[in-house]
């Protein structure tokens, strides 16, 4: 492995090779990027997409989320750039009605809308389309805009609520859209996060209530099991000819 640098550079042999090598030798499958805004490493980091939009230098606080999703689990995380050492973890309920990779990514804005003052300007940066859909449709849409039949109503509920609070103080609140696995060294912390979140124990999860949505079973070609509301991957499921079973559960989930 070789490592090119300014020929006018004066640096400690001995120390440069024991720093290659801690880098090469590192267990994590993620570099650990940290934003340093002083000295000659500002210009990189204000290179990057988010550095363009001048994100690292938002006079309010800068945080960002992210979902994740495996094996029928879901786990969401944000990280914040100016509280050194600040991140959220939550393990998002209601995994008996299927999973989804919208739902963490909300709960990941919601968790973080949770906790910051509402007096303090917020920006997030976000990396899911569809979160940024799902919430355009509550700004300027009058009071014809309704929650019934979200599936995600719960979480959506807390993202109104507190934004509704940042808007009576005078907070501004700026969601941005980043690109996914670029980078971004604040998306690739909170994307660390939502794994880790994803893998904590049933105890820690919120968002649990259940809905009156019909849950379906069934098993695809590969004998796989699947447990999810009415979706695509249902009648796809059904049109093939797998196994399924459907089951009416309640709100109580008994």
């Amino acid at each position: 492995m070789q490592c090119w640098v300014s020929q006018e550079m004066v640096f400690d042999d001995e120390q440069a090779e024991t720093h290659l090598r801690e880098a090469w030798e590192h267990e994590s499958g993620k570099d650990e990027m940290n934003v340093v805004l002083q000295g000659l490493e500002q210009h990189f980091w204000r290179g990057t997409e988010a550095g363009w939009l001048g994100c690292y230098d938002f006079a309010g606080e800068t945080w960002a989320g992210d979902g994740s999703v495996y094996k029928c689990a879901m786990g969401a995380g944000s990280v914040c750039l100016q509280r050194s050492g600040c991140s959220l973890i939550v393990r998002v309920g209601r995994e008996e009605e299927g999973v989804s990779s919208l739902r963490p990514e909300l709960a990941a804005i919601a968790r973080t809308l949770q906790a910051t003052s509402v007096e303090s300007d917020l920006l997030y940066l976000c990396e899911s389309e569809a979160a940024l859909n799902k919430m355009s449709r509550w700004i300027g849409s009058g009071p014809r805009t309704t929650l019934a039949g979200d599936a995600n109503a719960d979480i959506m509920m807390s993202i109104i609520e507190c934004v509704r609070a940042r808007v009576l103080r005078g907070a501004l609140t700026f969601i941005v859209k980043v690109k996914a696995h670029r980078g971004e060294p604040l998306n690739e912390k909170a994307d660390t996060q939502a794994e880790n979140a994803r893998q904590l124990s049933f105890e820690c999860q919120q968002w649990t209530t259940r809905t009156q949505r019909m849950t379906y079973e069934w098993n695809d070609s590969d004998g796989v099991q699947h447990v999810t509301a009415w979706s695509k991957a249902v009648r796809n499921g059904m049109l093939r000819g797998g196994t399924s079973q459907a089951e009416s559960i309640g709100s109580s989930g008994d």
